[in-house]
């Protein structure tokens, strides 16, 4: 969460408290418990998802990183024994394919890198006693067939992670608006008879309700709207 999320989870979880400590006062106000209720319900949601939304894909992308640095160096390794052995036999289309570098590699984007490499292992597969000269051995060539396919299953799953955080994102700013709406248009109003009827009350309750904002943060609408609320109730 940002600094403002906190804020405003940390109001709310104060609401709820000083609520369910003064739950005799709404004995017959069952509107006020139902919100109460649905408050509840929504930092539990809130605090769900941000679960999801805090996975992160760092360790991922260093794997994946990685991985593609050794496959890149196994795939030249391979492609110039391929190289070496297409000079020998005077095989210009296996020239073409070794005809490979570490900028290219690099600047390949991953399905055209999978796919390279796959041509690669291909070509070695059927030449492993030939490359052996070469110093590219069967241990080399495996290497590229059974890494190229992690590397290529675990570009989808980072990006199947990104989806789910964004949308656990996306869900989350809805719970906050959703309960602050609750709050403002709902138990404000059912609040503001106890400001003649309990002066005391009433006042703790505005003072729990306001959003506290710590340095380096910045009121939000929420805030405007109570503080709006809060001159016009004086």
């Amino acid at each position: 969460m940002n600094r403002r999320e906190i804020n405003m989870l940390s109001m709310i979880y104060a609401l709820l408290k000083f609520l369910r400590d003064n739950l005799s006062m709404f004995a017959d106000k069952p509107a006020i418990l139902e919100i109460i209720t649905q408050l509840e319900a929504y930092a539990v949601e809130i605090e769900a998802l941000e679960k999801i939304r805090d996975v992160t894909t760092e360790s991922d992308y260093a794997i994946k990183k990685k991985s593609r640095a050794d496959v890149t160096q196994k795939g030249l390794k391979v492609a110039a024994g391929l190289a070496a052995h297409a000079a020998k036999v005077k095989d210009v289309k296996l020239k073409l394919l070794a005809e490979v570098s570490e900028n290219i590699f690099k600047n390949m984007r991953d399905a055209d890198f999978v796919t390279y490499i796959g041509s690669i292992y291909d070509a070695a597969i059927t030449l492993v006693t030939e490359l052996l000269v070469w110093g590219v051995s069967k241990e080399d060539i495996d290497y590229l067939g059974e890494n190229s396919i992690t590397y290529k299953e675990r570009t989808p799953a980072i990006r199947n992670i990104q989806v789910r955080s964004k949308q656990a994102k996306a869900d989350m700013k809805l719970k906050f608006d959703e309960s602050m709406d609750l709050i403002r248009d709902s138990l404000d109003p059912m609040m503001l008879p106890f400001k003649q009827l309990n002066p005391s009350f009433y006042s703790q309750y505005l003072s729990v309700r306001t959003i506290i904002h710590y340095p380096g943060t910045h009121p939000g609408k929420e805030e405007e709207d109570k503080e709006t609320s809060t001159e016009t109730s004086k």
